[in-house]
């Protein structure tokens, strides 16, 4: 069974007046063939589809595109959107309904996102001719998890997950879109990378993790498939963004009886300004492919990823503290200021600290950040 998987997709900005009149090709181009041809293709859809605006009390922009974006959606061959990621919530329990409903209207399939954490977690079984495949969608902790009796994204849950695949016989293959991973980041943190090679090790075929925005880097695992940043596919969130939130992969994934058999990697490109989505041409591409071949090496060396990984941290050491602080970046200055009253707190202190310690990925950076920091004040 052939499958095609985008990344982070989110019909808002310049593209969603063309979703929503259901003319994907007026944002997608050459890569409405790619989709209409393969036998399964998936995105990830990063933003609630909604009729009206219901911000939730959050950190972060609150996402939405028009319900009926749906219709472009399928309108460009795609058949499966995953909705485990951190913007599924951004308008609330309604926000999520008017999501599913619309998908199921225009004849999408949705995963990952449900009114209970039971039908969150539960899987997509697609049955070709002579292969079965699941997909399972699951997301971090920030704003978007479902519980028991609560709607929301499915949780990256470990435990959950050995509990119902770790002797799967429903299907052949399995591929687990992960919403996990640094912003920016172009490798796995050491949290990221020990969950990913755990969950192939209980079963996973495929595991692509999206929500860092840029192009990272994969690696072959017990017979296993996975990749660390699978980039933005559609995402206009204006030019003054870095370069690489421009940049996506498009993964192919060839899945048989005895699992993964092959894959491919199709860069892609959108303009900063918004506008056509494209395959990148052959040259850009080839670079691209090269960069990714490179990092990927590197993932197999220990002592670089532990370099690479403390160098990030460096750089995202300020944000970290300013928001322990309960500063803004402008807030911290003005506290510098002798004739300041000291310690003036940001209006969403609270809420954004509690997203450090609640979310894996910004808690991992937050140890490590920390701990710098206690060396530092004990002179080390």
């Amino acid at each position: 069974m052939e499958v095609l998987i985008g990344g982070d997709f989110a019909p808002i900005g310049s593209s969603e007046e063309a979703f929503a009149a259901g003319l994907p090709g007026q944002a997608l181009t050459d890569l409405l063939p790619l989709f209409k041809s393969a036998e399964v293709a998936v995105v990830n859809l990063e933003c609630p589809l909604i009729e009206q605006s219901t911000p939730a009390l959050k950190v972060g922009p609150a996402l939405g595109a028009r319900k009926e974006c749906a219709v472009g959606i399928a309108a460009a061959g795609i058949q499966y959107v995953g909705l485990a990621n951190n913007h599924i919530m951004d308008h609330g329990a309604a926000g999520l309904q008017s999501t599913i409903e619309s998908c199921r209207t225009a004849g999408l399939r949705t995963f990952g996102a449900g009114s209970t954490v039971g039908e969150a977690a539960r899987e997509e079984v697609i049955s070709g001719t002579d292969t079965t495949v699941a997909l399972v969608a699951m997301a971090e902790r920030e704003w978007n998890l479902a519980g028991p009796h609560e709607p929301g994204a499915n949780p990256l849950d470990i435990i959950d997950f050995v509990r119902r695949f770790r002797d799967r016989r429903e299907c052949d293959a399995l591929v687990v879109l992960l919403h996990a991973g640094n912003e920016f980041y172009a490798y796995p943190s050491p949290w990221l990378q020990k969950h990913c090679r755990f969950l192939v090790e209980c079963g996973a075929d495929v595991v692509l993790c999206q929500h860092s925005h840029t192009v990272g880097c994969y690696e072959r695992y017990e017979g296993g498939l996975i990749l660390y940043g699978q980039g933005n596919l559609l995402f206009d969130r204006g030019p003054d963004l870095p370069a690489e939130w421009y940049e996506g992969l498009l993964v192919r994934l060839n899945l048989e009886q005895g699992g993964l058999q092959g894959f491919e990697l199709l860069p892609t490109r959108q303009p900063p300004a918004g506008g056509l989505v494209k395959l990148m041409d052959a040259a850009s591409a080839t670079r691209q492919l090269a960069a990714i071949e490179e990092r990927s090496r590197s993932v197999q060396d220990a002592r670089a990823m532990e370099i690479a990984w403390a160098a990030f941290c460096e750089t995202r050491s300020g944000y970290y503290l300013r928001t322990v602080r309960g500063y803004s970046r402008w807030l911290e200055a003005l506290n510098r200021r002798k004739d300041c009253t000291p310690f003036v707190r940001r209006p969403d202190g609270w809420r954004a600290l509690l997203n450090l310690v609640q979310c894996e990925s910004h808690y991992e950076v937050l140890r490590h950040v920390l701990k710098h920091a206690v060396r530092a004040e004990a002179g080390e």
